[in-house]
């Protein structure tokens, strides 16, 4: 099994300075930098931030948590994608 670090690509790491992700085993993702909600469905959750976009997979998911620039999907996460 891949590690999460080496599984993200130079240009998520060139964003990170704006955008904060804190993953907690697979049930939780806290995200720092959010600018909007895209999806929010039972099975994945897409959400705008600095220039792309990140779309979490599971089952069971739900926003735990919602500031203006922030939230935490809790659930069980089975993937997590950087769109660009």
């Amino acid at each position: 099994m891949k590690r999460f670090s080496s599984l993200i690509s130079a240009p998520v790491k060139a964003a990170a300075a704006e955008v904060y992700l804190e993953v907690t085993n697979n049930r939780e993702v806290k995200i720092e930098g959010l600018k909007r909600i895209l999806k929010y469905e039972k099975n994945s959750i897409r959400i705008a931030v600095k220039n792309m976009s990140i779309l979490f997979c599971g089952r069971n998911l739900s926003i735990k948590c919602l500031t203006a620039d922030s939230l935490i999907v809790e659930g069980f996460i089975t993937g997590i994608e950087f769109l660009y």
